[in-house]
């Protein structure tokens, strides 16, 4: 149909002319109706051969789209990944991260989802996200945890506080201060709680919220002060939040959530590699903000 003559068929193929003459014969067979008549001397295809011809080379368009899609998700240019994160990081941290990630990804398709401790656990278990990040470890039958990373709690207060002159803050330096405190709900309030208990001080908590960005907002707002996860208060403006260091040291373990059931995707297992390079780099960020030059 390309070449018009069974010699440049033939060549093309490189195979020989009788070579080509048997496959045609033989595919008319099969067909049941005659593909070519000879005009004089050139080869004309019947009507029914140009129809076959048209179904061939769509057939053909969609063997190198696939094959053409196929090396973009090799090369991980073409791909959905699904993420879940607790607030503070997926609201905070992780949009700058995602965002790097896609400058080397442009065609990755990221779905970012944001939840609590344990209902984030379900979600993955579920098998709604690829890769889960959260503050909670648990036994369930169908997440696989991995720890990731230990975080340092800080101290937050709003601007022009008395205690902001000071590197690091104790908890009895907190003794009669008004304190936004995370709710019961979320397993950080324990160990902050424990925090102060080890210190023997009562704590004067006004406000109790269920997100730690959202203490740090009542922190910006001049309503108190707080002990946090890092992330919540790494991306507020040191004109609205400071942040201190703060003992005794409370530690936040932050945790990788798999479904046992599903394999991780090439894309998967690249955004990991990215996330083991700028978590750290994002603390180290923050630790250096709550040490006052």
């Amino acid at each position: 149909m390309e070449t018009g003559s069974f010699t440049r068929a033939a060549e093309m193929m490189r195979i020989s002319q009788p070579a080509v003459s048997k496959l045609l014969n033989l595919l008319a067979r099969d067909c049941g109706f005659k593909l070519f008549h000879r005009h004089g001397n050139q080869l004309v295809p019947s009507p029914e051969a140009e129809m076959l011809h048209a179904e061939v080379e769509r057939m053909l368009i969609g063997t190198e789209a696939i094959a053409r899609r196929a090396t973009d998700i090799r090369e991980m240019r073409f791909g959905q990944l699904t993420l879940a994160a607790f607030p503070a990081f997926a609201t905070r941290s992780l949009p700058k991260i995602i965002t790097k990630f896609r400058d080397s990804y442009p065609g990755a398709r990221i779905l970012l989802t944001s939840r609590s401790s344990r209902p984030l656990v379900e979600w993955v278990a579920s098998q709604h996200v690829e890769i889960g990040i959260g503050l909670l470890a648990m036994d369930h039958p169908g997440v696989r945890f991995e720890h990731f990373l230990r975080v340092e709690g800080v101290c937050a207060l709003p601007p022009g506080h008395r205690l902001a002159a000071r590197k690091v803050i104790d908890a009895r330096d907190l003794q009669e201060e008004p304190f936004i405190s995370l709710g019961t709900e979320d397993r950080s309030r324990f160990l902050v709680d424990q925090a102060f208990e080890r210190r023997g001080v009562r704590r004067n908590i006004i406000i109790e919220a269920q997100q730690s960005e959202a203490a740090c907002s009542f922190v910006a707002s001049g309503a108190g002060v707080s002990v946090v996860e890092p992330f919540s208060a790494s991306e507020f403006d040191k004109s609205s939040l400071v942040i201190r260091r703060f003992r005794p040291t409370v530690f936040f373990d932050i945790w990788l959530l798999f479904p046992v059931y599903r394999q991780e995707s090439r894309l998967a297992k690249g955004f990991l590699e990215l996330l083991a390079r700028e978590v750290p780099l994002v603390m180290e960020r923050v630790l250096q903000t709550a040490v006052p030059r």
